[in-house]
């Protein structure tokens, strides 16, 4: 707990927290914007709706919000060259791990957020389809995980790398990538990891073209994938320990 409150005083006022509001007020106006000009028909899907346009918008944002959250918290050690001195006045577990948890706080701040959005939403733009709790419960557990996964990834990137740029670009990349494998066939979704909110959607649209009407429906929860990401989250995690662990400049 000293190491972890150590880690929160540490980007107090690196504004992270500012970033993750702004991203979500962007979602909410994006989200109230659509809903101002739904129809009749719509708002009885209004939650199923709801669910695909912000799957959409966290492809689009939270690997680059992740990617940055992740940059500001290893990148003090970086500037300051302070590695070897915080080895000597802690576990390198020990600080991984807060910084680990440090970086998951925040993603459970932003996965709360967005299940309050859409209950705000729902009462806002007065949805007439009930709350599917179900769904409601496997969003939350879902964005949360694939949260965790990439954050995972960009902590490994900030830490290996002293140019945060490295990992940056990487986080603004696979954000193009999750947004365009949305494209690709159901196999090879799975091989882009930053399009994962995607692949666990628990719904679906069906567009006729010819009648021009959308018909939102149910899709089978994948708990075997998601069983999947979260093995992915810990195997990454592991790794991610190991290397700093290993590396010279934690010693």
């Amino acid at each position: 707990m000293r190491q972890f409150m150590a880690e929160v005083k540490k980007t107090r006022y690196r504004k992270i927290w500012q970033g993750m509001l702004a991203i979500m007020a962007v979602q909410f106006v994006w989200c109230a914007w659509i809903f101002s000009r739904a129809d009749a028909g719509e708002l009885a899907s209004g939650y199923y709706y709801a669910f695909l346009q912000i799957v959409i918008m966290n492809s689009i944002f939270l690997p680059v919000i992740l990617a940055v959250a992740a940059s500001r918290i290893w990148d003090a050690e970086h500037k300051g060259n302070t590695w070897k001195l915080l080895g000597t006045l802690e576990t390198k577990a020990a600080i991984y791990r807060s910084k680990f948890l440090l970086g998951a706080l925040y993603c459970l701040m932003m996965t709360s957020m967005q299940t309050v959005m859409l209950v705000l939403c729902a009462n806002i733009f007065q949805f007439t389809q009930e709350m599917p709790v179900r769904h409601m419960v496997w969003f939350f557990v879902t964005v949360m995980a694939v949260d965790l996964m990439l954050y995972l990834v960009q902590q490994i990137l900030s830490m290996k790398y002293p140019n945060q740029l490295v990992a940056l670009s990487v986080g603004l990349l696979g954000a193009f990538g999750g947004l365009f494998s949305y494209f690709f066939p159901a196999g090879l979704q799975k091989l882009v990891i930053w399009g994962y909110y995607g692949v666990l959607r628990s719904v679906d649209m069906y567009w006729d073209e010819a009648t021009r009407i959308s018909t939102y429906f149910e899709r089978p929860m994948d708990y075997g994938f998601l069983g999947f990401v979260i093995l992915l989250t810990a195997a990454l995690y592991w790794v991610g320990r190991q290397l700093f662990i290993r590396e010279e400049y934690a010693s």
